[in-house]
């Protein structure tokens, strides 16, 4: 008799390769047979993990892909607290599945789902993403980093309290990370200091960082390393200008930095970069050829201010190139 148990090794990696990441899982705590298959097998459809807490509850998203590499199946799993026990509400391809599980806890339930993606070493995901905009985050944090770290290589954050940003830092691995995103769960706009994590390994690899509803308060130097930035400054004065610019003129690599200005004035613009070239869309331009590396970038001020390296061609042969 043929059972699931007793198919040969490529006709089960065939059948996993239809399913996806939480069907896998599911299969690998039935019995220790599938559990080792799948352990060695690997399949890892997964490539994107969400979480966010709620009041009593987890929300997990576990995004996989097919065999084909393509998108595929994005499900979504509530663990709820409720009295004596856990509510599960799982949502897969437009389908709903509820179900009260009697003396479970949604905690225990979280950490042990999100043990098995962080503990797989062969996990290497293109993104991560966690928020919370409930107090208590700190425990939750340090009973996650019982597991090992996330490897991804983009990481996501979401928070109240600027003070958990070191804390959210630490549940993911340096060796892949090349992005970061840090937001608010809020609509208040405070500023945000980095200077006491940029210490952090979880930065050594990282080029391109996203600031969003912060005003990003730490010196304009502690940017250089990143090759993409897209934050908010207060009104720029020249000090602030003046370190930008000096990235620019030094860096061997293209970068792109994007600031929303709080507020801007332009005599400050005029007096440090001159008079602009102003292109048919009104957007007002400095152009600079670098000295150090004979790279050429710009300075753009519209509703942004925007610093990139640009290719000579991309000037136009009737501006001003100033040689610094």
């Amino acid at each position: 008799m043929v059972t699931l148990l007793n198919l040969p090794d490529v006709a089960l990696s065939k059948l996993l390769e239809k399913c996806d990441y939480l069907s896998i899982q599911t299969l690998r705590k039935t019995c220790w047979n599938l559990r080792n298959f799948i352990d060695t097998a690997n399949p890892t459809p997964l490539y994107k993990l969400t979480i966010h807490r709620k009041v009593d509850a987890f929300e997990m998203e576990f995004h996989s892909k097919n065999h084909q590499g393509k998108h595929a199946v994005n499900v979504r799993v509530t663990l709820k607290k409720v009295r004596k026990g856990c509510h599960m509400t799982l949502i897969k391809n437009d389908e709903i599945t509820k179900r009260f599980l009697k003396d479970k806890d949604f905690s225990e339930m979280f950490f042990t789902d999100y043990a098995l993606a962080a503990n797989n070493p062969n996990l290497i995901l293109e993104g991560f993403d966690i928020s919370s905009n409930q107090p208590g985050c700190e425990s939750v944090i340090e009973r996650m980093k019982q597991s090992n770290k996330i490897r991804t290589k983009l990481f996501g954050m979401g928070f109240d309290e600027s003070s958990q940003l070191r804390e959210l830092l630490s549940l993911v691995s340096p060796d892949h990370l090349e992005e970061i995103t840090v937001s608010k769960t809020n609509s208040f706009v405070f500023a945000l200091s980095l200077e006491n994590v940029f210490e952090m390994d979880q930065w050594k690899n990282v080029k391109k960082l996203n600031l969003l509803c912060f005003i990003f308060d730490s010196s304009i130097q502690f940017l250089s390393s990143f090759d993409e930035v897209s934050a908010q400054i207060r009104e720029p004065n020249e000090e602030i200008l003046n370190s930008l610019k000096t990235i620019f003129i030094n860096s061997r690599t293209k970068k792109k930095f994007e600031f929303t200005v709080s507020f801007n004035d332009l005599d400050v613009y005029l007096e440090f970069l001159g008079q602009p070239f102003i292109d048919g869309n009104a957007i007002k331009n400095w152009f600079f050829k670098s000295t150090v590396t004979d790279n050429y970038f710009c300075v753009q001020l519209n509703e942004k201010l925007v610093f990139k390296h640009i290719e000579k061609k991309d000037v136009p042969i009737w501006a001003e190139v100033k040689i610094e």
